[in-house]
């Protein structure tokens, strides 16, 4: 499904490169501009709360967590050609979040993932599993002695344990490992993401965006994928 006719190639290959750079361009221009407004909403609320445990709680300790949520994974497009449908998922894991400096955070995650999506037009779809790494720098805000609010963002490290392509056709099954062959997937992976989360007491509820950085084809047309997904987490922070 990954393999590009060479026919094909080089109508697709004559735009790839410039589309990508554009595509990736405006990725992290908004990126940037989440970040840029983060930094802003902080300093602008830090004067407000400045003898306040609101932005500066002087009982702020590190905790382990377990997490626990659904992804919905949104897959790019394959050399410029919309290929692809959403599809789900789910993940599980644990964070060790520890205090910096005021409520200013870094949270490190260890997570185990299992991703789907399907192709548009074919009888053939993805089934991935695999683990990943956030490191999210952030700050969270104590409205009170059981409610607090957070904003973070960071890398996400992802390693794959395995990626199927199964097709279905009548009464037929097959199986293809996407990590081996000439158009193989690549295993490991760079995302970017950024997101939102309160908690009440122990109890987490938050969802993020991450954006797929690193091309997951290994072809030597160069041609370009990148995977994205959007997470809901539920967790207990202990």
């Amino acid at each position: 499904m990954f393999h590009i006719r060479n026919s094909e190639s080089q109508h697709f290959l004559t735009f790839a490169s410039e589309t990508d750079f554009a595509i990736r361009f405006v990725e992290v221009l908004i990126m940037k501009k989440f970040l840029t407004a983060l930094v802003l909403i902080i300093f602008a609320t830090m004067p407000l709360f400045a003898q306040s445990r609101v932005v500066s709680n002087p009982v702020n300790k590190a905790f382990w967590g377990i997490r626990a949520g659904g992804n919905i994974t949104c897959p790019g497009e394959l050399a410029d050609r919309d290929v692809f449908r959403k599809g789900g998922g789910m993940d599980f894991g644990v964070i060790y979040n520890g205090p910096v400096v005021a409520n200013f955070y870094v949270e490190l995650g260890l997570k185990f993932f299992y991703n789907t999506y399907s192709e548009k037009y074919g009888d053939s779809s993805i089934r991935k599993n695999g683990m990943r790494i956030p490191i999210m720098a952030g700050y969270h805000f104590d409205f009170s002695d059981s409610f607090r609010f957070y904003l973070f963002t960071g890398p996400v490290f992802e390693i794959g344990f395995s990626a199927k392509e199964v097709v279905k056709r009548y009464n037929w099954v097959t199986s293809n490992n996407l990590y081996s062959g000439f158009d193989r997937m690549e295993r490991l992976g760079l995302l970017w993401g950024a997101g939102a989360g309160f908690s009440i007491r122990h109890i987490y509820v938050g969802a993020s965006a991450n954006i797929g950085l690193t091309n997951k084809l290994d072809m030597s047309n160069r041609a370009k994928f990148y995977e994205n997904y959007v997470a809901i987490s539920l967790g207990y922070n202990f």
